[in-house]
């Protein structure tokens, strides 16, 4: 029973470009000691689950109806929980041809979001600085032709997010087009004052990339790259 909700409560959404997949998903507090972990296989979730404390208690998972959106529930993450944590299979990028290229991570708040205002904004946002939107050209990832994992960890704004929907989405973007590479929608919640973390956040945002080289051979360590925004 608990599988079968997992699709209809996190819809994700694969967009026109084919350059790369989202695999796994966490949001984490400013201590990673609450984690809401989403699993991507196939376009599809597969599995989510809510984990508290240093002994990993498992809590209940919450949703609410949709009925305005694409799927009929969605995801209730605290808004504690602002840093995300993107684990993504690059499928193909030509770096060579794509040099002016960049990946962009934007975040939409607002229950009217639609993935044609985030391309409105998410463009607005590389070119006034003042939307909420990270980004690293691709020519810094040092991708090659094969089948990559890329680690992306970013934040949304906890005073932004209270009791609305947030909208995040991947893009390829370049002086010439938008692709949307995925998308997805939660809605995030603001908890009872007793359980906010009343520590201050700094926004940081950073990409690891580990490159799979086959199954019986462990990867090197991490490159890490610092997300303009």
């Amino acid at each position: 029973m608990a599988s079968s909700i997992y699709p209809l409560a996190f819809e994700y959404v694969k967009g026109e470009c084919s350059a790369a997949r989202l695999a796994h998903l966490s949001f984490t507090d400013e201590t990673n000691s609450s984690r809401v972990s989403v699993s991507i296989e196939h376009d599809i979730c597969t599995n989510i689950s809510y984990t508290d404390g240093l002994d990993s208690t498992e809590k209940q998972l919450k949703y609410v109806s949709n009925p305005n959106g694409p799927s009929p529930l969605l995801l209730v993450v605290p808004n504690t929980l602002n840093r995300l944590k993107f684990e993504v299979d690059v499928l193909h990028v030509d770096c060579a041809l794509e040099k002016q290229a960049s990946l962009v991570i934007h975040k939409l708040y607002g229950t009217g979001s639609g993935l044609k205002l985030a391309r409105e904004q998410m463009q607005d946002s590389i070119t006034s600085k003042l939307g909420d939107a990270s980004k690293i050209s691709l020519s810094e990832l040092s991708l090659v032709d094969r089948l990559q994992h890329v680690i992306v960890n970013d934040t949304f704004s906890g005073k932004k997010a209270q009791n609305t929907t947030l909208t995040v989405s991947m893009w390829k973007h370049s002086e010439t087009e938008s692709a949307l590479i995925f998308s997805f929608q939660i809605w995030v919640e603001e908890p009872p004052p007793d359980t906010r973390s009343c520590a201050s956040r700094r926004r940081i945002a950073t990409v690891s990339k580990t490159v799979k080289y086959s199954r019986n051979r462990a990867p090197g360590p991490p490159k890490s790259f610092q997300l303009q925004h």
